[in-house]
């Protein structure tokens, strides 16, 4: 069985692949870029190329949050979300491109997030990728202050 057999075996069951290959030849190229595969690689590569490329696919496929706006649904990608911070039955969800206001208590947003989420404050979460500083009692996400709880401190490993 071929790279190419794999891959239509992995296309048709929907899963998502990479070619990492020493195969340059027109014929295998042709036949690969059939599949549509979330990227190609061809030897010799740089640990640092499939590292980045793992990172990209990885953002493409993350499954995104389903919100409710007035008019209709947002779909955010939990990796454009910088923080969320909780008021009462509302969450502030702080993307690069604004603010989404969704009506959700922040332990059930929670539970819809990846890993590289935090609790940080009893009303904080935060996605880690983005924190620029910490201290003792707060920390610097894209210039903002948000504030650290003793009680969440472990949290953040």
């Amino acid at each position: 069985m071929t790279g190419i057999d794999v891959a239509r075996k992995l296309k048709d069951r929907h899963k998502p692949f990479i070619f990492l290959t020493a195969n340059r030849d027109q014929e295998t190229l042709r036949a690969a870029a059939g599949l549509i595969p979330q990227a190609y690689l061809s030897k010799p590569f740089n640990p640092n190329d499939v590292e980045a490329i793992l990172q990209i696919v990885s953002h493409q496929l993350m499954p995104k949050l389903e919100l409710k706006g007035r008019h209709h649904l947002h779909a955010i990608n939990p990796n454009d979300i910088l923080y969320i911070k909780s008021d009462d039955v509302y969450v502030d969800i702080h993307t690069h491109n604004g603010i989404v206001v969704q009506r959700k208590l922040l332990k059930e947003i929670a539970e819809e997030l990846p890993e590289n989420f935090v609790r940080v404050h009893r009303s904080y979460i935060v996605n880690k990728h983005y924190i620029e500083h910490r201290s003792s009692r707060e920390l610097i996400v894209r210039g903002e202050e948000i504030p650290l709880s003793r009680m969440y401190k472990q949290n953040l490993g």
